[in-house]
């Protein structure tokens, strides 16, 4: 068991690799790998990690602030007393429940095992593990020793100021007055190349690199993007209240959607990956790097979301037929992600495929619904997408957002049985994470209308089917209190 267990987003994994890497190296043991070994049971095994666990860091990025799992570990880290919660992305608004929380930026960090940065999360992370409250003086010293110029940069500095003094007559009869002409977008975009190459590109330069590259991609698949919008009511009447699908809204999801897993694979170590998204910027070489990105990513690995939502956000404006397969990939690995389902109804609907693009812009309107709070309008719209779906697992998360739509407004009954429904579509895929995460909220549905037995019945079952189940929920469902004795109510 580890003292420290790290929580993120798989999209996130190899932005979380030099953290973990840093802190091992500083003596800290560390959890953090989700690539489990065969055989191994995925949710049991990290329940157990996170339950053993003395500090949980939680990284706060775009992708995991919509992720089920890590807003869950870090509830239960919360709850504990055990969070250090970190952002790997500037501006990122952690969720609700975690805004009072004080976060520490580390969005800057250059991955550099003896940055100052590291030495704030370490401080932190140590205070946790030995049980004992956060030194805020040095913390405030890593802090300010952070923004501090080095010595050596001061005395060169110093320096060069002498040298300057010393020929400022000289300078001053060569001078020209016209201001410095700025970096060309040439040099820039070769400067940033070079050090994707070399693998020394740091977070920011990334998402520079990212929006360089977008600009002369989509430049250039922009002309080849079908013009005009898609309505499905057209096509199937019984669709008619379906949402629009347009496509400028489909062309801003697959640029934001671009941009941000570029900017994530550009830091990859796999040099193979860097090279084929570096690729794309030209129009000559770009179908040999989509061919070479869906051919890694088909390998499996922690670089298969982001490349899955790269290949399918350009192909998607490139009007390549392999975009809704690109997307589904990628959705499939994150299906909380609601660019994948508005480019997906855009690339179903280019297809001809009017009830998926459909039930695609249904459950985009349904997620942006219970982004706002909106739960009514979520469980409507989502509700509404469910006929028109055939792809089980799919259809098994749609099930589960109703449910958590449901459980938000307190429509407990309703929740009850979307969850229900929703354990039934994962029992048949054998889908043992999806059976632990929705058996526990069925429980919970249960427990809320005072059904003590039907939620100790489905705590049972969940384990028997090889879900895991925490002491705590099987104990508040199971264990009925008889005076000193506890009895576990019959199934």
């Amino acid at each position: 068991m580890a003292d420290v267990f790290i929580s993120y987003a798989s999209e996130d994994r190899e932005r979380v690799r030099p953290l973990a890497e840093a802190l091992a190296g500083r003596g800290l043991s560390v959890w953090w790998n989700r690539a489990l070994v065969a055989g191994d049971d995925y949710a049991r095994v990290i329940e157990r990690e996170l339950a053993a666990a003395k500090a949980v860091i939680v990284t706060w990025t775009h992708a995991s602030i919509e992720s089920d799992f890590v807003r869950d570990e870090a509830g239960r880290a919360r709850e504990a007393g055990r969070l250090v919660p970190v952002t790997l992305d500037r501006g990122v608004t952690p969720p609700l429940g975690f805004g009072h929380i004080h976060v520490e930026d580390i969005s800057a960090w250059n991955g550099a095992a003896a940055a100052r940065e590291m030495d704030v999360v370490e401080a932190a992370v140590r205070a946790r593990v030995e049980g004992r409250a956060v030194d805020a003086a040095a913390v405030q010293s890593a802090r300010r020793a952070r923004k501090r110029i080095p010595p050596a940069t001061v005395l060169g500095a110093a320096a060069a100021l002498l040298l300057i003094v010393a020929g400022v007559y000289v300078v001053a009869t060569q001078v020209d007055s016209r201001e410095a002409a700025p970096m060309s977008r040439q040099d820039q975009l070769a400067q940033l190349l070079d050090l994707v190459a070399d693998g020394r590109i740091t977070g920011d330069q990334a998402v520079e690199l990212a929006r360089l590259l977008q600009d002369s991609a989509f430049a250039d698949a922009a002309a080849d993007f079908e013009a005009g919008d898609v309505d499905a009511g057209r096509v199937v009447p019984a669709l008619r209240d379906a949402p629009r699908v347009a496509r400028a809204e489909a062309m801003t999801a697959a640029r934001a959607s671009f941009v941000d897993a570029a900017a994530t694979l550009l830091q990859d170590p796999d040099k193979r990956v860097r090279d084929a998204v570096t690729k794309v910027r030209e129009p000559q070489s770009r179908r040999e790097a989509l061919d070479e990105m869906w051919a890694i990513a088909r390998e499996g690995g922690a670089s298969a979301a982001p490349i899955w939502r790269a290949c399918g956000a350009l192909m998607l404006a490139a009007g390549d037929d392999r975009a809704a397969r690109a997307l589904e990939n990628a959705r499939a690995l994150n299906p909380q992600d609601k660019a994948l389902w508005r480019m997906l109804s855009f690339a179903y609907a280019k297809q001809k495929r009017p009830s998926e693009a459909a039930a695609a812009a249904f459950v985009a309107a349904g997620l942006d619904a219970a982004f706002v709070n909106n739960w009514s309008g979520a469980v409507e719209r989502l509700e509404k997408a469910l006929p028109l779906m055939a792809d089980a697992p799919t259809r098994g998360f749609v099930l589960g957002q109703v449910g958590d739509a449901a459980a938000a407004s307190e429509d407990w009954q309703r929740a009850e049985e979307s969850y229900r429904a929703a354990l039934s579509v994962h029992s048949e895929q054998k889908n043992i994470a999806a059976i632990s995460m929705d058996s526990s909220k069925l429980a919970r549905s249960q427990m809320k209308q005072g059904d003590m037995r039907r939620a100790c019945v489905t705590l049972r079952r969940a384990r028997q089917a090889g879900a895991a189940v925490t002491v705590e929920e099987f104990d508040s469902a199971c264990a009925v209190r008889a005076g000193p004795q506890a009895v576990t109510p019959p199934e």
